[in-house]
């Protein structure tokens, strides 16, 4: 029986864990094992939890997100020795994840990493792609992804073990399916915005633009990247209804009937294409990504996000990312079963 390990670093990562783990608990050949680490250390999760890390180092700049990933990387050489897991699964490009490869890869296991081969132009390619040169199989969400993986240059450097590639689309969309119908149109708007660590992108733009929304405006909590901090302090400035800690499911059913999604998630380019949920994304931190018929780029200014707003309308459901069966999917590439 295959042991599969998965590190757990952040709360709005346990989205697009939750169906792999499903997946891996049910699958007869695979064992699951969990570590759950940094801004995820109290998140409840419905499997057993081998070890819970408390790497977490506070600060709101780029040191603080360094210390972050060394003292786990440090923490995860024992655990590594004692679990002794065949494989480690890593989705993104969260920058804990690259301290995760690090260790896995010095230590002989083997990595398997979901949506490499995606771009965004900004500091998480860097994470992205070196996470990808340490992995052996690899797990991309879409087919442009796939061969951008498969291209023997990808950003000027070479790509190695690229025999064991398996387009799966996102585990994510896996938990939507099941969600209720999606009304026609929401009487209120989302806004998930988080630091953008490469670029300085002035929030009071947004915030600016938000006065011209007509409809009810909730907040949700960003990542803690550096930067959270100050823009906290800008957010709670406002007077808008601002959410934090949800689960994946209240999030997802949050933005599954609202009119449209603002902000630079990933989430609104992959779930809310499958969702058929408007998407206005702001800024650099997106930038050069895939996107579908959801989702419309625009520039970190005011007039530029009111522009869009005003003209946003309803748009159909896309499976251009997934079409929610991705978690079993993932499971049999790891226990060793083909899929092409």
């Amino acid at each position: 029986m295959k042991k599969i390990c998965i590190v757990i670093t952040n709360r709005s990562s346990w989205g697009r864990y939750m169906a792999v783990c499903k997946a891996i608990d049910e699958h007869p050949e695979l064992y699951l094992q969990l570590v759950v680490a940094g801004g995820a250390l109290n998140l409840d999760i419905p499997y057993e939890v081998d070890y819970r890390l408390n790497c977490l180092v506070d600060g709101d700049n780029g040191e603080a997100m360094v210390l972050t990933t060394s003292t786990l990387m440090n923490q995860l050489v024992p655990v590594f020795s004692k679990l002794k897991p065949d494989i480690v699964y890593i989705h993104g490009d969260r920058f804990e994840m690259l301290g995760v490869a690090m260790a896995a890869n010095y230590m002989g296991i083997k990595i398997a990493h979901a949506e490499g081969g995606e771009d965004t132009g900004c500091i998480d390619d860097n994470i992205r792609n070196c996470i990808t040169e340490l992995a052996s199989i690899h797990l991309p969400v879409t087919w442009e992804a796939y061969w951008s993986v498969m291209d023997a240059r990808q950003h000027g450097t070479v790509m190695t073990n690229r025999a064991n590639v398996h387009m799966v689309g996102s585990p994510a969309l896996d938990l939507l399916k099941d969600l209720p119908p999606r009304k026609i149109q929401g009487d209120y708007v989302v806004v998930l915005v988080h630091p953008n660590t490469t670029v300085d992108e002035d929030i009071g733009e947004l915030i600016k633009a938000l006065e011209h929304v007509k409809e009810t405006v909730i907040w949700v909590n960003p990542n803690f990247d550096a930067g959270a901090k100050k823009m906290l302090k800008e957010i709670h400035k406002t007077n808008y209804e601002f959410v934090k800690d949800l689960a994946p499911q209240e999030f997802y059913s949050l933005l599954k009937h609202c009119k449209c999604l603002i902000g630079n998630t990933s989430s609104g380019i992959k779930e809310g294409a499958f969702l058929g949920v408007p998407y206005i994304c702001i800024g650099k931190r997106q930038e050069g990504r895939e996107i579908g018929i959801n989702t419309v780029m625009v520039d970190y200014k005011y007039e530029d996000i009111v522009a869009v707003y005003n003209h946003i309308k309803p748009c159909d459901p896309d499976t251009k990312f997934g079409d929610g069966n991705s978690g079993v999917r993932i499971a049999e590439v790891l226990a060793g079963d083909v899929y092409g």
